[in-house]
């Protein structure tokens, strides 16, 4: 149960460490501001490399990915050598299920279950496996915290696979993961959680969940920049794992250079691929580290404040679940479209920068954001 009334100051300490666009910035959900570190980081640890050493700055940026997995295994209470970069959310889970269906030996359980507003991309994953291995997608549309029509769909014996959606993007809703693994683990479902909605904005424990595989993005509530995903697998199943893309930097040594002995990474890293990017995950680094300083339970406590003080006020209803207190960091309402085009006027005027999906709107109050901005989107409707 989120405790949405804690006491909590809604002096914002954190927006002095980011880079404020002009007017009210309520876009969280989509790319997070910049943060401050992430531009000082860019040319310390990979331009100034570049410039003063050529190809010889390999040491260094590699020590930024080292930076980058160790941040998030303090993040999210997990060993730093269970995560592994990737350049997005849906090819980290793409990689992981590709894995985990050649390795499964009962091939009656084809199936792979995902809710219907899951991010559609994670969906489109699974399609471009369904031929190779034999695959089947199914989309649920039940409530995604009614528990009971969860057991009753991974209780089917051709289940293989489910991916939970933490915090849905279309809906604002918070998923309870660790009751959903649980039922998964009652039927031997092998579990993903996609993260990308919930991380840095939501504490998460990936330890407490126990789930076999989760996928995040650093581009939203972490403010990390585009480019910096990240693949966790649970360690007690990545030696048995063997990624599809095997390149270079999936080796033990990657310097190596032995085309007749490929060794598999004993970490995640095995899931890497050929040469990496390196100026995303030094710039995620950095912002990762910034949201350590303060700890995501203040940032959640601040975020809370903000949305219960636009709640209190909304004039209209709001959907189910922030009633019942099971929402993410984001506010999705829908509109008529009378509504929508009313407020699409005064956020012009407001300049606030937030997003519409059809006939709903979608605001993030988030690191540097006030009661002032609150204020200003609430004028959208009353």
């Amino acid at each position: 149960m989120l405790n949405i009334n804690q006491t909590h100051t809604t002096d914002n300490a954190f927006a002095e460490h980011y880079i404020k666009p002009e007017g009210v910035y309520a876009l969280a959900h989509s790319v997070g501001p910049m943060c401050k570190a992430s531009e000082q980081a860019l040319h310390e640890h990979y331009l100034g490399p570049w410039q003063k050493a050529g190809g010889d700055a390999w040491p260094q940026w590699l020590s930024q990915i080292d930076a980058f997995t160790l941040a998030l295994g303090k993040l999210l209470n997990a060993e730093q050598e269970s995560f592994c970069p990737q350049p997005s959310v849906s090819l980290g889970f793409s990689q992981w299920l590709a894995a985990t269906a050649k390795n499964r030996v009962d091939k009656t359980r084809n199936k792979v279950v995902l809710h219907e507003e899951a991010f559609a991309s994670l969906g489109f994953a699974v399609q471009g496996l369904c031929d190779v291995y034999h695959l089947q997608l199914e989309l649920v549309s039940f409530e995604p915290n009614d528990m009971q029509a969860w057991d009753h769909t991974l209780s089917q014996k051709n289940v293989f696979a489910t991916l939970i959606t933490h915090a849905f993007s279309n809906t604002g809703q918070l998923s309870k993961v660790d009751e959903i693994i649980n039922i998964a683990q009652k039927y031997s479902v092998l579990t993903a959680v996609d993260i990308a909605q919930s991380v840095g904005i939501i504490p998460i424990d990936i330890k407490q969940w126990q789930a076999d595989c989760v996928v995040g993005s650093c581009v939203k509530w972490l403010s990390g920049g585009p480019g910096a995903a990240f693949l966790y697998i649970a360690p007690e199943h990545i030696s048995a794992l063997k990624p599809e893309h095997l390149a270079w930097f999936s080796h033990e040594n990657p310097f190596e250079f032995d085309i007749r002995d490929f060794r598999p990474a004993s970490s995640a890293l095995r899931f890497w691929g050929g040469t990496p990017a390196i100026a995303p995950y030094c710039m995620a680094a950095a912002a990762i580290q910034t949201v350590l300083r303060f700890g995501v339970d203040k940032l959640r406590a601040h975020n809370l404040a903000l949305m219960q003080h636009f709640m209190d006020a909304y004039p209209h209803d709001l959907p189910s679940h922030y009633k019942q207190q099971q929402f993410s960091g984001s506010l999705c309402l829908p509109l008529s479209q009378q509504q929508k085009t009313d407020a699409e006027q005064v956020f012009a005027k407001e300049k606030v920068k937030c997003d519409f999906r059809e006939c709903s709107v979608r605001l993030s109050f988030g690191l540097i954001n006030d009661i002032n901005d609150v204020e200003r989107v609430l004028l959208a409707f009353k």
